[in-house]
């Protein structure tokens, strides 16, 4: 579904897309439309004809610009998104931990970390959950942290393959070339 000019779909982490950078409005909107009004130094939403959200214009590409007072308490945002998923199954371990410890530090949901869990959980309704915890646990073991990384794994089929042997830590190779840490000091 399309948005008419002017108005944006408040997506499911509670932000909105204006030129390029996403904005926080209360979470109570997720899945509304809001109209938006962009001015040189502000962007502004409105729900129901009553402003909802008000912040300083960014023009940071990609980036996020959150207001505390619209986040969710941490309990009404556990309900929401991976947690939740979780918690049915449908999150493969491997992720749990990796999402936990970016939201921890995180007064509201770690946007990257949760639209990444999000789309991680997407990939399970196409290769099947046990595909998905395989390539999760091929991201960890590579600390390949992003969504990109697990979908590349599945679509190469390197979650059937086993995991690589940690490299022994061995001393360089005595070579002509190689200087060795003592001439840099």
């Amino acid at each position: 579904m399309s948005s008419p000019p002017g108005a944006a779909k408040v997506n499911i982490d509670y932000h909105i897309e204006a030129d390029h950078h996403y904005y926080s409005v209360p979470y109570q909107l997720v899945g509304k439309v809001v109209y938006v009004r962009s001015s040189a130094t502000t962007i502004e939403a409105f729900y129901s004809s009553k402003r909802v959200a008000s912040h300083l214009r960014s023009f940071k590409r990609g980036q996020f610009t959150t207001d505390p007072a619209t986040c969710p308490s941490r309990t009404g945002a556990t309900r929401n998104g991976p947690r939740a998923a979780s918690s049915t199954g449908r999150v493969p371990p491997a992720p749990r931990p990796r999402s936990s410890s970016r939201r921890s530090s995180d007064p509201g949901p770690s946007r990257a970390g949760f639209r990444s869990a999000l789309g991680i959980i997407r990939l399970a309704d196409r290769y099947g959950t046990e595909r998905v915890e395989a390539a999760c646990g091929r991201a960890l073991h590579l600390r390949a942290y992003s969504y990109r990384s697990v979908q590349s794994i599945l679509v190469h089929s390197l979650d059937k393959q086993p995991l690589p042997e940690a490299r022994p830590n061995r001393p360089h190779p005595r070579h002509h070339n190689v200087r060795g840490a003592t001439y840099y000091q």
